[in-house]
């Protein structure tokens, strides 16, 4: 396999290989995302820098060097289409699945807010023939805030599906299906998505094993 991707960026910061000690690729802090093929399965990895991982509150340790912990990387498994037919055509089906998926839930919020304030109602008017009078469900004012904001966010949503629809639905030859993992530096790290291990071998590691 040779390396997919022609980097002219400075700023390397390691490679990505496999057990063979093949490169599959260079990775660069001045690219946000490389894409690569690797045994035909496109995928895109970008970097975690080591600030966005480290846990609340230890920045306050003084023996913490960011600079000299090596990043992660975040590699995305990746669907690819050969013309703009096939393209256009995935671009559309997402479309349609997410109005759809929208569409049941802005119906799913509202029968459980209408069925929610039914039974908030009865409850009251059940306690009002009572002696004692208990104070109504305090977390129903919360639930239907929860629910309308919601809502809100989904009407918002459809209408700027609706502004691409007549605009014209955007495509890409290079889409994410979702399937990610994380690959820590200098560890055998096996991908659901791919068919051999990768190691991710920043140049900072190398030069700490070989004492340079």
């Amino acid at each position: 396999m040779t390396e997919s991707t022609h980097l002219t960026s400075g700023n390397f910061i390691g490679g990505l290989y496999n057990l063979k000690g093949v490169k599959l690729t260079s990775v660069s802090l001045e690219l946000p995302e490389i894409n690569i093929v690797i045994e035909k399965i496109p995928v895109a990895i970008s970097v975690i820098p080591a600030t966005e991982r480290v846990q609340l509150g230890q920045q306050d340790q003084e023996s913490m060097s960011y600079t000299k912990m090596p990043p992660w990387l975040q590699i995305e498994s990746c669907v690819s289409f050969d013309n703009e037919e096939e393209a256009r055509k995935n671009a559309l089906e997402h479309y349609e699945m997410e109005v759809r998926q929208l569409k049941r839930d802005q119906k799913a919020i509202r029968e459980t807010m209408k069925n929610a304030l039914e039974e908030e109602e009865n409850n009251y008017l059940k306690e009002e023939k009572e002696t004692e009078v208990e104070p109504p469900t305090e977390s129903i004012g919360d639930r239907v805030t929860k629910w309308l904001r919601q809502l809100t966010e989904i009407k918002i949503r459809l209408a700027e599906l609706e502004t691409y629809e007549n605009d014209g639905i955007e495509f890409e030859y290079l889409v994410k299906t979702g399937a990610t993992a994380t690959i820590k530096p200098g560890l055998m790290s096996t991908v659901s998505f791919l068919p051999y291990p990768i190691i991710w071998i920043p140049h900072s590691l190398a030069e700490e094993t070989t004492g340079t």
